[in-house]
């Protein structure tokens, strides 16, 4: 295909074409995004040279990449989360942010603080920052004093009224969870969650409670951190405790696949004596039950709204509240108690 090179006439269709790679690699490219390799990159500036690529503004690719702004987006992660953009809920954000700023004057920087820092990143670019996981109230205030349009994605802390925020639904989460247990005839229900969870816990308990049934309080069982080590831990105890519920809550999809590991070990069959539904973001990767957040859906939306408040700061503080889904073996027509899902 011969594509015509006088200004105004060639795309990043087309350049795309020339150097045979997507036309969000191209945008990658002209925002000068940190994620392309050398060689990639050379493809695409040769194929802008020899087209001789302008954008709509007349300007240069080279100008358009200088023009680019830097949004933060700021990890805040739990002590024990050592390298948190590579757990994969975290990836997924940062993959739907990148999406999001593709192909806008707009490109994402990644830092990431120490646990529980008080205080942000020194080399912040002052125009905006998404804080991601579970940012302090102090190193909120400071943005705030600062200046600095920000937003939280995240679950698991509060927020004030006066701040944004993109997070799962846990509460209805909750209450979908209870309603689910319950229709399949499960009436002693335990959890194993920690400290982060307790929204999705008062979901459940919400719903027992309209269903006349209560929560007994040893059932509720806190881990010291979302380790895996630490719910085997608890499931350890409570398996020598020979008193398990018929139903057990799990914090996370990886962290009910060791429950279900010790619960085998001990002689105790699962689905049929006690039944797992835990949380996870990717249902093509689950073989039970899960409520299931969208990561990817985060990071877009938040990426969105933060442009929004850059452009117009007088723009309403908005709550991005995303529902989980239900998916998974076993969510359909089996198992129901007792029975097994495949």
């Amino acid at each position: 295909m011969r594509i015509k090179r006088h200004t105004g006439s060639v795309n990043m269709t087309d350049v795309a074409l020339k150097a045979g790679v997507s036309q969000s690699t191209v945008s990658r490219v002209l925002s000068r995004h940190p994620g392309i390799s050398d060689s990639t990159r050379e493809l695409v500036r040769n194929a802008l040279r020899e087209l001789g690529y302008r954008p709509e503004t007349g300007k240069t690719a080279a100008d358009l990449s200088l023009e680019t702004t830097i949004l933060d987006l700021v990890m805040c992660p739990l002590p024990e989360q050592r390298d948190p953009f590579a757990l994969d809920f975290f990836s997924r954000i940062l993959q739907g942010a990148t999406d999001a700023a593709d192909g806008t004057c707009y490109r994402i920087q990644t830092s990431t603080l120490p646990a529980e820092a008080e205080e942000p990143a020194k080399d912040l670019s002052g125009r905006g920052a998404i804080l991601l996981g579970y940012p302090t109230e102090h190193l909120r205030r400071e943005l705030k004093e600062r200046e600095i349009p920000y937003l939280v994605i995240s679950g698991d802390i509060s927020v004030g009224r006066d701040e944004d925020l993109v997070s799962p639904d846990n509460f209805e989460c909750g209450v979908e969870g209870a309603r689910f247990l319950v229709s399949r005839g499960y009436r002693r229900i335990g959890f194993m969650l920690s400290r982060h969870n307790l929204d999705r816990y008062a979901g459940f308990e919400y719903f027992f409670r309209m269903q006349g049934m209560e929560i007994r309080p040893s059932d509720l069982r806190l881990v010291r951190n979302t380790d895996i080590s630490s719910f085997i831990e608890l499931i350890l105890q409570w398996v020598a405790e020979k008193d398990l519920p018929e139903a057990l809550v799990v914090g996370f999809n990886d962290s009910a696949d060791a429950v279900e590991t010790i619960l085998k070990q001990n002689g105790i069959r699962v689905p049929e004596e006690v039944f797992l539904l835990s949380f996870d973001h990717n249902p093509a990767r689950i073989n039970r039950p899960c409520l299931c957040s969208k990561p990817y859906e985060m990071g877009r939306i938040a990426v969105t709204r933060l442009i929004e408040k850059i452009q117009n700061p007088e723009s309403p503080v908005r709550w991005s509240v995303i529902p989980m889904t239900l998916e998974g073996a076993g969510t359909d027509c089996n198992p129901k108690k007792g029975e097994t899902y495949v």
